[in-house]
């Protein structure tokens, strides 16, 4: 048994895998690289753990209670205000911890109105890049990565995603990266784009560009 502290809560975490792990300290090496930002892919290499006892510890650091999961930042990501916005503008508690976390320097904070602009601003059609672009976040000393964490662990914001459906199921859509080409079914609406692009290895940049291209494709956003 391993026993984390979290915010002064004592969590214990049963570990199933001992026969894996020969020194169970190397559990504690998940932990630093946990901020938000890493995905368990990065964690793993950053730590030299395999990727599949990686997935287990997060997953029962998750059951805990310990860490929760968020969407992995981009900036052709969508995001669209939620109806918990509003508390913005009426806790004082909430904004203190806003302007804190989304500040790019402890030495300049940005202002509770340019914050909640930016999440206003996000809305279907319109990703990170082009709020960045239209906003400029840097000159507003607000960190757009710690933004959008901050609005998706609060729940002020939340993901769009997109999901592909193949008008033409006689018609089978492939998928190419800069090693392979693999064939893939025909999309049914069921899987987002994030999903895809981890199957294929591929950035949604590049799969956006692939799955653009071809008429016999759609989207669903929700």
């Amino acid at each position: 048994m391993v026993i984390f502290h979290c915010n002064g809560c004592r969590v214990q975490l049963l570990v199933y895998y001992s026969n894996v792990l020969k020194d169970r300290s190397l559990l504690l090496q998940i932990l630093p690289y946990i901020d938000g930002f890493n995905h368990v892919s990065k964690i793993a290499a950053l730590t030299d753990v395999e990727i599949s006892l990686v997935r287990a510890c997060v997953q029962n650091l998750v059951y805990y209670g310990v860490v929760t999961l968020v969407p992995i930042f981009q900036y052709c990501a969508v995001y669209s205000a939620t109806p918990k916005l509003r508390q913005l503008t009426r806790c004082a508690g909430l904004q203190r911890q806003c302007v804190e976390f989304c500040a790019r320097s402890a030495r300049q904070l940005p202002k509770v109105s340019d914050i909640f602009r930016m999440y206003a601003g996000m809305t279907y059609g319109s990703t990170v890049r082009d709020l960045c672009r239209r906003l400029r976040p840097q000159e507003l000393h607000i960190n757009e990565r710690k933004l959008v964490l901050f609005g998706v662990l609060e729940g002020l914001i939340r993901r769009v995603y997109k999901y592909p459906i193949t008008l033409n199921n006689d018609e089978s859509v492939s998928i190419s990266s800069e090693h392979s080409t693999s064939p893939v079914r025909t999309y049914n609406g069921l899987v987002c784009v994030d999903e895809l692009c981890c199957q294929a290895g591929l950035s949604a940049a590049q799969l956006d560009d692939q799955l653009e291209r071809d008429a016999n494709v759609v989207f669903v956003v929700k």
